[in-house]
């Protein structure tokens, strides 16, 4: 095997990156090498593998992703922590802490096997029936093996909502696990938002005209919508739609705020354009040119608020709603 020379990242993945000085887990290098060098075993996808209680998570060649894409796993691992630690779920739900390794040849995302059960999430009944209808893999296919089934708490559907608001999308029935203690354990953090986020950016057009705080808020309530169709208790789904109104509610005020903003200023632009004596032509453009960019931007404002109440909407529409959220998501529409 042909070795090369260690690459440099970005200074944010230095603290989980294994060698690297800024990454404290010094201890961890040695581990995680010996066990890379004992062999890996194919978990996935070509891209995950597991050695002695370790899964290695390499860059899947064959997707067209950005080179730093698969990194992003380690923050957002990160920020999910900090999450729980700060709302106090961590008896609740667990996620690995993850780092970066070179093996000499490429770079993987590392994480410590967690005790998994092998308990599934208990589904409702409509997606109970839809599941059995169909051919399955990974957990939906436990599921319909007769797997014993496990229901989420209260806390436990509360925090993983606001996750999903927080970034963590992907809350497909494949990515529900539990521990043998009976957390949630999260054990993908693919950084879905960050391809919503680079697009937003390279579209001026589409960056002035629209807030990115609210098409997040419209992929948060994909997330909810998928967390919905296996949170069977009641209670617990009763707090995942709490959340999924705080923050749709927070995106209407918003965008309404902005469109009454935006016309308060229309409408007062011809008196501080004639308040600074600019002569006739110059005062006409200036007054067109506000004008017509506010009418724009208040236009995208309300296609936005009609928007994010139609995906409010798919998401207290079980299945269904759920398979409106690909359609969506395939025609970039979040």
């Amino acid at each position: 095997m042909s070795l090369v020379a260690r690459p440099n990242l970005p200074d944010k993945f230095n603290t989980f990156y294994l060698g690297h000085p800024n990454c404290t887990d010094t201890d961890l290098l040695t581990e995680i090498s010996a066990a890379y060098r004992a062999g890996l075993t194919h978990v996935k996808d070509n891209a995950i593998y597991k050695s002695q209680g370790w899964f290695f998570k390499r860059r899947h060649r064959s997707r067209a992703t950005p080179g730093n894409y698969n990194l992003y796993r380690v923050r957002k691992a990160q920020k999910i922590a900090h999450f729980l630690a700060a709302y106090q779920l961590s008896n609740d739900i667990v996620i690995p802490k993850k780092y970066i390794y070179w093996d000499g040849t490429r770079l993987h995302v590392v994480a410590k096997e967690l005790p998994l059960s092998n308990e599934v999430a208990q589904p409702t009944e409509e997606f109970a029936r839809s599941m059995r209808r169909r051919t399955n893999e990974g957990q939906a296919q436990a599921f319909c093996n007769g797997n014993p089934t496990r229901e989420l708490t209260s806390r436990q559907a509360w925090g993983m909502a606001n996750l999903a608001f927080l970034g963590y999308t992907d809350l497909c029935y494949n990515n529900a696990h539990f521990t043998t203690d009976g957390k949630v354990a999260i054990v993908d953090t693919e950084p879905l938002r960050r391809n919503i986020k680079k697009g937003y950016k390279k579209s001026l057009f589409y960056s002035l005209m629209t807030d990115f705080q609210v098409l997040s808020i419209q992929q948060g309530l994909s997330g909810t919508a998928r967390l919905k169709l296996y949170c069977a208790n009641p209670e617990a789904k009763h707090q995942i739609e709490n959340v999924e109104r705080y923050y749709a509610i927070i995106g209407i005020i918003k965008l309404i705020g902005k469109t009454l903003l935006i016309s308060s200023i229309i409408y007062f632009t011809p008196e501080i354009a004639a308040a600074f004596i600019f002569p006739t032509i110059l005062s006409n453009i200036v007054l067109y040119t506000i004008a017509g960019f506010g009418v724009l931007k208040n236009f995208f404002s309300i296609l936005q608020i009609w928007s994010l109440v139609r995906m409010w909407g798919h998401a207290h529409n079980g299945e269904q709603g759920v398979v409106a959220f690909n359609i969506a998501e395939s025609n970039h529409e979040i």
